[in-house]
């Protein structure tokens, strides 16, 4: 029974906890969606591609073990784009598996920037 117990709180325990990136860390993410940006070097992911200056809007897609960013053309609608993987990150890839928004900037700095 105390097994059973112990195994019972330790799901709920599991289960609370929030991932590698925190649900306010999440909503604070959104505020990168809003920019127009351009690409700094040509990206491709499978079939489709960005090439080095084009403008962008991009999604930030999140999960307990990674974080995803993709980018379409600002010109196109969001909904009927070809969206293309910009950046993606694993929690392993962040110090004690823990997000760190600073290490997430940068390389996402490494591949576009805000449009002026």
């Amino acid at each position: 029974m105390k097994r059973i117990i112990t195994v019972f709180i330790s799901l709920i325990f599991i289960s609370s906890c929030d991932g590698f990136i925190g649900k306010k860390k999440i909503e604070e993410l959104k505020q990168y969606e809003s920019p127009v940006y351009v690409t700094t070097q040509d990206i491709t992911a499978g079939e489709r591609s960005l090439p080095k200056g084009t403008a962008v809007k991009i999604r930030i897609r999140t999960d307990k073990e990674w974080v995803k960013v993709y980018g379409y053309p600002a010109s196109g609608d969001e909904l009927h784009s070809n969206q293309v993987l910009i950046l993606y990150l694993f929690k392993e890839d962040f110090e004690k598996n823990r997000f760190n928004e600073e290490l997430f900037k940068s390389k996402l700095d490494e591949r576009i920037k805000k449009a002026q």
